[in-house]
């Protein structure tokens, strides 16, 4: 960076703390050496302070060469509660911007390039074969926990004859540990007339489960309720009535996958009635139901993350 001769000059007019040449000095050395203000130097930084005629304060930074030529120009105008410390330090950044602190310094010439001696010919060389490409990385298996299911199912026992309807299960897995929950239900039919009477069933079940899986196969304890809404049908007198039922029991599964998330699952449960189900058709020994009711359905199962 060139040495410049410092000419620094503000109005009487102004405060004392704004003609402090010191003191831009000092603020001028934070961006560049103090050896650059050199009293010997050809080249002039010139400041001017002046105050303007509405009370302002304005400063202007002028290089100039050995002859008196302006090589470049900064300048600006400040209000009347402007401090002087704030002015000094903005024109003596001002001036080094034009001396050059902020332009980067030139690269280095490049180093001429080595000299690359010349290959010797090989009597016998084989071309190097490529190395094999590397392994694609296997896609990460997105674990799927939860799971739905649709299908139909059959009862046996839980009514005067076997019931056939629609089941829906929802469930999750926790590893080996497989929690779900069966909502099934039978809709309207008519068992076969005893005598005078003849009886119209309606079926509707829960059943909550705990299971263990390994591999395709599940190994479940459950819990079933429900309720049975039986009318009687030719009689003088025709009797209505809601009976609910509780029960207890084992089921087993087996799952075989059809393709991606879907799979086909079938189940078999034995169920152990705890409060079994009655109905009342004007005839005790219409229906006598057995401890044990039987279960068995076929479900399309939904995994799902």
């Amino acid at each position: 960076m060139l040495h410049h001769r410092l000419d620094f000059e503000a109005d009487r007019s102004l405060p004392a703390a704004c003609n402090q040449p010191g003191d831009f000095r000092t603020a001028l050395t934070s961006w560049v050496r103090p050896s650059v203000l050199d009293p010997a130097a050809a080249r002039v930084l010139e400041v001017r302070v002046k105050r303007l005629p509405d009370g302002g304060k304005s400063a202007k930074v002028t290089i100039k060469s050995s002859t008196g030529e302006a090589l470049g120009e900064a300048g600006h105008d400040y209000s009347p509660t402007t401090e002087c410390f704030k002015i000094l330090f903005w024109s003596a950044f001002d001036a080094a911007t034009l001396m050059g602190a902020f332009v980067p310094p030139e690269p280095p010439p490049p180093a001429p390039p080595a000299a690359v001696p010349e290959p010797k010919p090989c009597p016998v060389c084989e071309t190097p074969k490529p190395p094999p490409p590397a392994p694609s990385p296997s896609p990460v298996a997105v674990p799927r926990r939860y799971f739905v299911g649709l299908g139909p199912a059959a009862t046996y026992n839980l009514a005067p004859e076997a019931a056939i309807g629609p089941q829906f299960l929802v469930g999750r897995r926790w590893g080996a540990f497989v929690a779900e929950l069966y909502l099934r239900w039978m809709p309207l039919w008519r068992t076969r007339p005893v005598g005078l009477t003849e009886v119209q069933v309606h079926v509707t079940s829960a059943t909550a489960a705990g299971c263990l899986r390994r591999g395709p196969v599940m190994a479940c304890g459950l819990l079933a309720t429900g309720a049975i809404q039986a009318t009687a049908l030719n009689a003088t007198h025709a009797d209505s009535g809601l009976s609910g039922f509780l029960g207890a029991g084992l089921r087993g599964a087996v799952a075989a996958p059809i393709f991606g998330p879907l799979s086909l699952r079938l189940d078999l449960e034995g169920v152990w009635n705890i409060l079994p189900p009655t109905i009342v058709a004007r005839r005790p020994e219409f229906w006598r139901p057995f401890p044990v009711s039987l279960g068995v359905g076929s479900s399309i199962v939904w995994a799902l993350p």
